[in-house]
């Protein structure tokens, strides 16, 4: 037995070697493209580098200490991705102890898509220069009010906010990919883990990428139906009670915290009511279970019921020009040009006061 074991692990050496010799030529050579099942949930404008990577908690997270845009068709500029997978400062808890810390969770809207000047984050650090705040950016593209749940709980206690701001929710009525997002996290949670891992291997990369050239994306495939995305034949990545759930408990968190929470509703409404002449009619429509303005209702709701501050984003968005509130209108009514974010970011300002830096919190 002895020889023929031998044997076999003299005839093995020369395959892993030649496979750490692939591996090290493909890490030279080869840009991975982001992980199929990522690119089942976000624009496909993202897949022209290696943009995401995968998280267990979060199911996708930026590349951390990377620069995007070089290559991205999309993103305007190059944008600094800090050490921790967001956009903004690197994290450096010693850094932001006696700062006026906020809190900002979202989707692309946060993050700031395909915008050639600062997002709303970076605006408010602008304003309040002297003062020097910290904004924990935590928007990624196509992040539900589930994911932000998850971010809120893994780094609000270190962050220790003295606000905290949500602005999240077409992700939440988008198609689901044959299961909801909390049951992707609740079934599926192994699976992430093992991705998270196996994708650390550029050959497991390229074999990934070659197979999902042969198939079609299981959401692009799908009938997108924004009027009513709550029903069976096509239900949301999270449904309405659980957007209330994720929303409320993000509101609650904070304030149990002493800290404040800033609800901001969702601009976009898929059936342009604006276009209806008839009023009877629109006020028909928007009594009609489509995802935002329902959405929106249920955030005013949430508001309401702990007290917190709501700003309005979709009705400052109706009293706007679409065509300067939107960066691609009307092919997109969901992320605002640079006028957009203007009048949005003078909407949280006021409501941001510098002095809350001496709160004391219960994080």
């Amino acid at each position: 037995m002895k020889p023929l074991f031998k044997k076999t692990v003299f005839s093995l050496i020369p395959v892993i070697v030649l496979l750490i010799l692939i591996e090290v030529l493909l890490r030279i050579f080869y840009i991975p493209k982001t992980t199929p099942f990522v690119r089942q949930f976000v624009n496909p404008e993202w897949n022209s580098e290696k943009t995401y990577t995968i998280h267990h908690k979060y199911f996708w997270i930026f590349e951390p200490n990377t620069t995007m845009g070089v290559n991205n068709p999309v993103i305007k500029k190059e944008i600094k991705i800090n050490n921790i997978g967001f956009r903004g400062e690197d994290w450096k808890p010693d850094d932001i102890e006696k700062r006026l810390r906020i809190m900002f969770l979202g989707d692309s809207c946060v993050f700031g898509w395909n915008i050639e000047v600062d997002n709303i984050a970076d605006k408010i650090v602008a304003h309040f220069k002297e003062e020097n705040p910290y904004i924990f950016q935590g928007g990624v593209p196509g992040y539900s009010s589930f994911q932000i749940r998850q971010v809120f709980d893994d780094w609000a206690p270190k962050v220790k906010p003295h606000y905290v701001i949500i602005y999240v929710g077409t992700n939440d009525v988008l198609p689901r990919v044959n299961k909801a997002d909390s049951e992707i996290y609740q079934d599926d949670i192994n699976f992430w883990k093992r991705m998270t891992i196996f994708r650390l291997s550029y050959i497991f990369a390229l074999i990934q990428d070659m197979q999902y050239r042969k198939r079609v994306s299981k959401l692009t495939s799908n009938y997108y139906d924004y009027y009513d995305p709550w029903i069976k034949k096509n239900p949301g990545r999270v449904s309405l009670n659980e957007s209330r759930d994720n929303i409320s408990y993000i509101v609650r968190k904070t304030l149990e915290a002493n800290a404040i929470p800033i609800i901001l509703t969702r601009q976009g409404d898929f059936i342009k009511p604006r276009f209806i002449k008839n009023e009877e009619e629109k006020q028909k429509k928007e009594k009609e279970n489509m995802p935002i303005p329902v959405y929106n209702r249920m955030l005013l709701e949430v508001g309401k019921k702990y007290n917190a501050k709501v700003i309005k984003i979709h009705e400052l968005a109706e009293k706007e020009d679409p065509k300067k509130f939107y960066h691609n209108y009307p092919y997109d009514e969901v992320h605002p040009s640079s006028y957009g974010y203007d009048l949005i970011t003078k909407e949280i300002i006021p409501v941001i006061n510098i002095k809350e830096k001496n709160r004391k919190l219960n994080w």
